[in-house]
């Protein structure tokens, strides 16, 4: 590996001589930040939806000695405690390389349980295949539910992606607290809040690797 950076914010690369003076290929792996699940809300046990998974891009690319590769890496959604709050949106993830700049979209903010078709909550980006780019699309968040009651079975949506955060449950009978909305890791969304929890859990910033090909 050349170069991994896995917190949001700037970063800058400078390639290498690997090939004594001479271009070479390199594989960019970098993913956009999830989105953060959506609050619950209080006293009528209607749980978030979970935040939806940022946009993952693999990207093969000559460069020459000296060449830079910068960029910044998307900050994950913060979560939310309001109650019926939609989440929020996952960060934009850039790289740039020479004039060409390609970005990755952030997945966004959970849905908040409308009792219509959700349109929040949707993974970032677009899927496309090409020869030297591949772009997927981030995975959906959980839906948000409503069960009508304060038991374990009302969970808030999960966090879309492989490591997305889990939903929190709903609160327990007589009155106990709901466990915690999970949080995403690694671009992927955070975790609906049940029905009176307190607060949802962030999505995961995105990442960037390269590698020698």
């Amino acid at each position: 590996m050349l170069f991994s950076q896995t917190g949001a914010g700037s970063y800058s690369f400078v390639c290498p001589d690997r090939n004594n003076g001479q271009e070479y290929e390199v594989i960019i792996y970098g993913k956009a930040a999830g989105g953060s699940g959506a609050g619950g809300a209080n006293g009528d046990y209607r749980s978030g939806g979970g935040g939806g998974e940022g946009e993952t891009l693999y990207h093969r690319v000559k460069v020459t000695p000296g060449m830079t590769i910068t960029g910044n890496i998307g900050n994950g959604g913060a979560p939310v405690s309001g109650t019926a709050s939609p989440g929020n949106n996952g960060g934009n993830t850039t790289i740039t390389i020479g004039a060409t700049t390609l970005t990755l979209e952030g997945g966004l903010g959970g849905a908040f349980w409308t009792g219509t078709n959700q349109t929040q909550g949707d993974g970032g980006g677009t899927e496309s295949y090409a020869t030297n780019t591949v772009r997927l699309k981030g995975e959906r968040g959980g839906q948000p539910s409503d069960t009508g009651e304060d038991a374990p079975t009302n969970m808030g949506g999960n966090g879309a992606g492989r490591l997305g955060g889990v939903g929190a449950r709903g609160s327990l009978t007589g009155g106990q607290s709901p466990a915690p909305a999970g949080v995403g890791t690694h671009g992927c969304g955070g975790g609906g809040a049940a029905g009176q929890s307190s607060s949802s859990g962030a999505g995961g910033s995105g990442f960037i690797f390269i590698w020698l090909r």
